[in-house]
Parts: structure tokens; C-alpha cells; sequence
């Protein structure tokens, strides 16, 4: 990746695509009973240059906004296992929580 960051301190790197070095944004989310809450120290980017993260940021919150978050809610996800599952792929966008 050619940006500030090489890997995610928050996130899941394993989910990026292998040679990947745009800009990427990841996070820890605490899921508890359907709920689904970001933890705001817990966020990061990694890649690209900065232009380019900033336009995801601004995608994030303007296209993808709640809708990852309203699909995990819903996700058979388990916490002592670690299987990948899409929150979203629309748009070039894609949010992949494990």
C-alpha cells in the first residue's frame, strides 16, 4: 500500500485482496443481541494516498452509511470462530466483517 499505513491496527487485514494498495478503512465493532456499535478509538486506514481516503471516508458516510451495520446485525456470526462474511458490496465499496 503506498499511504501512511501498511496494515490495519483496527481491522480485518486477512480481508483485503492479496496485492491490494488502495486505501482501506477498518474498525472494531461490538456486536451484543442484533446491536452493532463502533468503538471510535477503534477505527483506522491503511493505503492509498491520501485523496483516495478521503474520498472513501466520504463514501462511507454518504452511500454506505448505517447499511453494513443494519446487514451484520442479521449475520450468523460467532465470536469463537473466524469466518468472513460480507456486510456489503455495492459500488466498488466492499465491508467484510469476520
Amino acid at each position: 500500500m503506498s499511504g501512511h499505513n501498511t496494515r490495519l491496527a483496527w481491522g480485518y487485514n486477512q480481508g483485503l485482496p492479496a496485492g491490494y494498495t488502495g486505501p482501506a478503512w477498518g474498525c472494531r465493532a461490538i456486536l451484543n443481541r442484533g446491536h452493532a456499535e463502533l468503538v471510535p478509538d477503534r477505527q483506522d486506514t491503511a493505503g492509498g494516498f491520501a485523496e483516495d481516503v478521503e474520498l472513501l471516508h466520504r463514501a462511507l458516510a454518504e452511500r454506505v452509511g448505517s447499511a453494513w451495520i443494519d446487514r451484520v446485525r442479521h449475520l450468523p456470526i460467532m465470536t469463537d470462530t473466524a469466518e468472513e462474511f460480507v456486510a456489503y458490496d455495492q459500488d466498488g465499496i466492499v465491508v467484510k466483517v469476520n
